[in-house]
């Protein structure tokens, strides 16, 4: 599979709902999401404190390893759309 732009994508809401995601979790998830993409795009860190994997692991567990290729296991999964 080809490089993914994270710039491209965008959190796609309507997994949450398919999935049964609300309230909190539905925040730490995004928010992770989000800081994945902006990871992966800028290649500087979130935060210092919270690593971004970690946080989609509690809800995803076989996620792999690397940012890259979770970043694409995520877009293949639906969890990220492409922009319009």
């Amino acid at each position: 599979m080809t490089n993914l732009n994270p710039r491209e994508y965008t959190v796609n809401d309507a997994k949450f709902d398919e999935l049964g995601i609300q309230g909190i979790q539905r925040l730490q998830m995004s928010t992770a999401l989000n800081g994945l993409t902006l990871e992966m795009s800028t290649g500087m860190k979130l935060t210092a404190k919270a690593n971004v994997l970690e946080v989609l692991r509690r809800f995803i567990t076989d996620l792999p390893r690397t940012k890259k290729t979770a970043f694409r296991g995520l877009v293949q999964f639906g969890f990220y759309k492409k922009r319009v």
